[in-house]
């Protein structure tokens, strides 16, 4: 997507996004220098190939073949003592999602301004938090920020510049405390110590019987102690216990409270209620192909029946094609023709998959298919059986034994008439389109 817009997908066998996303930036920054040559501008752009999916260009991994065949063990071996023989060991503790632990909070910063920066590669070790940018940004453009925005009032920027540093190496920290909290992890700092309390690691899917109240805590002296690696919450129970207390008063002062310590189910429209323009609805009539439709305002096909059917024109050749499809390679659903079979298939959160394929072959002409799902019910993530119908005949069923009941994907959508994101299934390559005519698709929610 650009701008909201669908980006079709590239023909160029060689394309990759990193590339692309680069040549956009330097597009953009050429078209706003032209434009206004004294305009200051601001640009963010994050390569995709560094999460998984990794997707580093061949040529890239290419350069490193064979470099990790020691194995992994070695190789943090060797990895730590370039670390320590450069002075750059982090040994910090657990990663995304523990706010409580600076593993999972704390990144490099680099600020380059030439014309007022005078120590060249300096290093500070003031705290700061990311909220602190903004006020940097605000103080460096001589701007102050507005009390009301379009007639709504605005809270106070909360953040503490950190412009005071930038020709001061051991000017004394102006940030004097900082609350975490991401699904009941928790951290508080103040004045160089840290409490932390690991509730959960990530995507633990088990939550239960957890109480906030009897979980530990440790205490850490940051000055002493930058990775975290000595607790000592039991030989300060008073700084500890100061420092818990501060967290909760900090939590409600911050609209932190209740703690919320769900995982997927966070991500569920009908567990959490969040609003959808599907909502309500029990019928959907697409009179066109349409792509990228969010999964969040198409039908929620999760943890029910529904049935699935196209008006369609089929080629004399039987055709190849997506006529419906909803999530991608995490999960989801895919009905679709294959050489001139109707196959309908789920996707169980990339774990199974469970393809039914028409015995039959599908009429030519104009044709009524059809893919019906009933739900076993009895929860959540049940299986169910799905039959493939044409003109109202049966031609194809078979079973589900699971579903994914949460979310079918972050980032895919619904698609009808071609598969615009991820495959469903690895039987075909995206984008999939449908060899013959779409005239109509009905989902109906049962």
């Amino acid at each position: 997507m650009e701008n909201h817009n669908r980006v079709p997908r590239s023909l160029d066998p060689n394309y990759h996004i990193s590339h692309d996303l680069a040549d956009h930036a330097i597009s953009w920054m050429q078209r706003e220098k032209e434009i206004d040559p004294a305009r200051p501008f601001f640009l963010y752009i994050a390569p995709s190939a560094t999460h998984a999916p990794h997707m580093a260009p061949k040529e890239w991994i290419d350069k490193f073949k064979g470099q990790f065949d020691i194995g992994r063990d070695r190789y943090r071996e060797m990895t730590l003592e370039r670390q320590k023989k450069f002075g750059v060991v982090p040994p910090l503790q657990w990663t995304k999602q523990v706010a409580s632990h600076f593993g999972g909070t704390r990144n490099p910063m680099i600020v380059s301004w030439p014309a007022k920066i005078k120590d060249k590669g300096g290093v500070r070790t003031q705290f700061h938090h990311v909220m602190d940018i903004i006020p940097t940004i605000l103080e460096v453009a001589n701007i102050q920020a507005p009390d009301v925005l379009n007639g709504t009032p605005q809270k106070p920027i909360e953040g503490v510049s950190m412009v005071y540093t930038f020709n001061d190496a051991k000017a004394p920290d102006r940030r004097k405390m900082q609350i975490f909290e991401l699904v009941a992890n928790r951290g508080m700092y103040q004045d160089r110590w840290m409490a932390s309390s690991l509730s959960f690691i990530p995507w633990e899917p088990v939550r239960t019987g957890f109480d906030p109240d009897k979980a530990k805590w440790e205490l850490y002296h940051i000055d002493q102690d930058f990775s975290q690696a000595d607790d000592l919450a039991a030989k300060n129970l008073d700084k500890q216990k100061a420092l818990v207390d501060l967290w909760w008063a900090e939590a409600a002062r911050e609209d932190i409270l209740p703690l919320d310590w769900r995982a997927v189910e966070r991500l569920s429209d009908q567990l959490t209620g969040r609003p959808s323009v599907a909502a309500g609805r029990s019928t959907f009539v697409y009179g066109t192909p349409l792509v990228a439709l969010p999964e969040a305002s198409a039908p929620d096909l999760k943890n029910k029946s529904f049935t699935i059917t196209a008006e369609a024109e089929v080629p004399a050749d039987g055709g190849d094609g997506m006529i419906f499809t909803q999530g991608g390679i995490t999960a989801g659903w895919g009905f679709y023709l294959q050489k001139g079979k109707l196959v309908g298939i789920h996707n169980y959160i990339g774990m199974e998959r469970y393809r039914v394929v028409s015995t039959d072959s599908v009429p030519t002409g104009k044709v009524t298919l059809a893919f019906d799902f009933k739900y076993d019910g009895g929860g959540m993530g049940k299986g169910g059986a799905i039959t493939l119908l044409a003109n109202g005949k049966k031609i194809g069923g078979g079973r589900v034994e699971k579903t994914a009941p949460i979310k079918y994907s972050l980032y895919e959508g619904q698609d009808i008439g071609e598969d615009n994101g991820s495959p469903v299934d690895f039987t075909y390559k995206p984008p999939f389109k449908f060899a013959g005519k779409i005239e109509k698709v009905t989902v109906e929610l049962k």
